[in-house]
């Protein structure tokens, strides 16, 4: 995917983070189609208060995005400040950097497009994708900490794999990495005869 040119229509440096969730739509619209037909009933759950005026709404609102390649039908996740602006951004990837080398192996993965749907083109670090793939490989990755559970009990058993860094400074933000996979007696269905679950997953801060 060609890099986005610089448009200042979300947040200081044109991404969601620090925008609100009207800015951060129109900016991901670039990227594709936003299915945004309830971001205003969120919206308005998210104004709702009790009869002292305490905010009982939440703060998360959900984007469902059917982007362009690589990142296509993916559901962003915006955590909102009692100010109303997006303080947090959840991007699922198609599949995991984990394991990727070069940099088409990173193109895969959609990382550089989470990232700049999170931060933005006026993020001096975002210049193309190369420098962020190299964030990963020589910043995140080697601090991921590998877990792994298994749990049995009376109504069924899973056991989960997951891969987590911690926060690490980027670009005046801080970004983190998830990886889980599990296999759930729970989750076996018609179309999942394994109970598999898999997701990536870069958050922006």
């Amino acid at each position: 995917m060609a890099c986005i040119p610089f448009f200042a229509v979300a947040g200081e440096t044109g991404g969601c983070l620090g925008a609100s969730a009207q800015a951060c739509d129109a900016w991901m619209k670039q990227f594709g189609e936003v299915q945004d037909g309830d971001l205003g009933a969120q919206l308005d759950a998210l104004n709702r208060r009790d009869v002292n005026g305490k905010a009982v709404g939440g703060d998360i609102v959900l984007m469902r995005i059917k982007l362009n390649q690589p990142l296509a039908n993916s559901n962003v996740l915006l955590r909102m400040s009692k100010g109303s602006l997006v303080n947090r951004v959840e991007v699922p990837l198609p599949s995991s950097p984990r394991g990727a080398q070069t940099e088409d192996e990173y193109a895969r993965t959609a990382i550089f497009e989470a990232a700049q749907i999170a931060l933005g083109p006026g993020c001096p670090q975002l210049i193309g994708p190369l420098p962020f793939y190299r964030f990963f490989e020589s910043r995140l990755k080697p601090r991921l900490k590998y877990g792994h559970h298994i749990d049995v009990d009376m109504g069924g058993a899973r056991e989960e794999t997951t891969y987590t860094s911690p926060k690490v400074a980027f670009c005046g933000r801080t970004v983190r990495f998830l990886e889980l996979r599990a296999y759930d007696t729970g989750d076996i269905s018609d179309s999942n005869w394994h109970g598999y679950t898999f997701s990536s997953m870069l958050t922006f801060e």
